[in-house]
């Protein structure tokens, strides 16, 4: 009896998730009837799919598309060469073959071998780091093969990120650590055969100490939020963040009982440096004015996401009339930089647990009005 197979990739609309995306599966018939059903491990908006040709429709689909036709084309040689050989195609065939290709998704890589090796070691913000860096690549390339990626896709995922997402030099200097990391892994696993990031070439962004000035942050402090809680929460976290030089993941964390004697003592998540931070009057409010909290929480603050204090603060920042983008690490900058009018570096350091000394150095005398003063007071003659 002759075996005629055919294969379709089709949409599940029957199977729509909550983000209003299908999964697309590869569909094997045997002689006009259902044979085998395999998971692209893809989904796609109905809207953007178009099912007499097999296709997506819509800006940014090119790989994508090109990835689903290779699929079909590999699994139909599959089938071609068994026959040609005398032998039949069976479902164990075709599904071996189809898992062993798998193998070669950078997606499947990033999720099973180096997060899952990675993350345990790593702070809450660094994995939302590489988690982006995931979110990129997918709005990007869809489906990403080891396989296809070399020194062209990176230019073309560089070129994405500065035009496209509109990403500053700083988040692409990010993406691109990140993804540099990935594949190195990636390489000393042998899972790729060149490490395609030795003639990359990307300029480092330079240090940034952009803070706010003495009188843009009294204009937050002088802000009356009372009447909208989620602000206020948002104009807390950031003063006191500008009070204690933490950053985010440490003001999020940070609990009751790391308060003791009017210090601070905590080991910061990202460098896993122990601090010792004595509260100042602004922080000490901040705190009594959630001291209500400790009767059912351990943390201080409410947990709230980065991205959603940045977001609120933007609105903070509109309504306090600061002509500038204000978002949380700004604190951090903004406290260093007070600090650095009248402390040494070896105290920035101590305070702001710098791994160097060099670091803190960039904060100390950068007002310009403290250089007049010092330049004044100095004799050359």
């Amino acid at each position: 009896m002759k075996l005629n197979f055919n294969v379709r990739i089709v949409i599940r609309k029957d199977k729509e998730r909550e983000d209003g995306t299908c999964p697309l599966y590869l569909k094997i018939t045997k002689n006009g009837k259902p044979f085998l059903k395999l998971s692209m491990g893809e989904s796609i908006r109905k809207t953007h799919w178009d099912s007499k040709n097999q296709k997506a429709i819509g800006k940014g689909y090119g790989y994508f598309n090109s990835h689903l036709n290779r699929s079909v084309i590999e699994i139909e040689d599959l089938i071609g060469n068994l026959k040609a050989r005398g032998k039949t195609p069976t479902k164990e065939n075709i599904v071996s073959f189809f898992k062993k290709e798998d193998k070669q998704c950078f997606y499947k890589f990033f999720d099973d071998d180096f997060c899952k090796n990675k993350f345990p070691n790593l702070s809450e913000a660094t994995k939302e780091s590489y988690l982006l860096l995931r979110k990129r690549l997918k709005e990007f390339k869809p489906n990403l093969r080891l396989s296809e990626i070399n020194l062209k896709l990176l230019q073309e995922f560089n070129y994405f990120l500065i035009h496209d997402k509109k990403t500053g030099k700083g988040g692409v200097w990010n993406r691109h650590k990140n993804f540099r990391t990935a594949l190195k892994s990636a390489f000393d696993l042998k899972k790729i055969d060149e490490y395609p990031y030795g003639n990359f070439k990307l300029d480092v962004p330079k240090s940034k100490t952009e803070c706010l000035t003495l009188q843009e942050l009294k204009k937050i402090v002088d802000l009356d939020l009372s009447h909208d809680k989620k602000l206020e929460e948002a104009k807390d976290m950031f003063l006191f963040g500008c009070y204690t030089g933490l950053r985010f993941g440490d003001v999020k964390k940070l609990c009751w009982n790391n308060i003791k004697n009017g210090v601070i003592k905590t080991i910061q998540e990202k460098t896993k440096y122990p601090v010792q931070i004595p509260v100042n009057k602004g922080a000490k409010s901040i705190i009594a004015k959630n001291v209500k909290s400790k009767r059912h929480r351990k943390t201080i603050f409410k947990k709230l996401d980065n991205q959603v204090v940045n977001r609120r603060l933007k609105v903070i920042a509109e309504m306090a009339e600061i002509d500038r983008r204000v978002y949380f690490h700004l604190s951090r900058h903004t406290f260093g930089t007070i600090l650095g009018q009248n402390q040494n570096a070896f105290t920035i350091m101590k305070l702001m647990g710098h791994k160097k000394i060099s670091t803190s150095a960039i904060y100390v005398n950068t007002n310009i009005n403290t250089l007049k003063e010092t330049m004044k007071n100095v004799r050359f003659e």
